[in-house]
């Protein structure tokens, strides 16, 4: 699995308004137990698309690469900004409701 140096890496501008929190201790200690299992997914550039919580993770306990995979083609990518969606369909529905 690719490697890629965590200052390499960023994320949307926006994306800490529509992090979910709910299970962010859960990954850390399991990071924290195992390391990261599942590959960040991010764009040549290394911005991020899926795997923030990850890669704050990674920050926080001071490691300095993290598995990453690059989408090999626009189908991948959207289907990662689908699923996206739906976690912020999610949260809003909470507020609302």
């Amino acid at each position: 699995m690719p490697m890629r140096k965590i200052e390499e890496l960023h994320s949307f501008p926006f994306w800490k308004i529509v992090q979910l929190e709910r299970n962010y201790q859960k990954i850390k200690a399991s990071v924290k137990k195992e390391g990261i299992k599942d590959p960040i997914i991010v764009t040549n550039s290394g911005l991020i698309l899926d795997g923030h919580h990850r890669w704050r993770i990674a920050i926080e306990l001071g490691l300095r690469e993290i598995p990453c995979k690059v989408p090999k083609n626009f189908a991948e990518i959207f289907k990662i900004i689908l699923g996206a969606g739906k976690d912020i369909a999610r949260m809003i529905a909470k507020l609302i409701f």
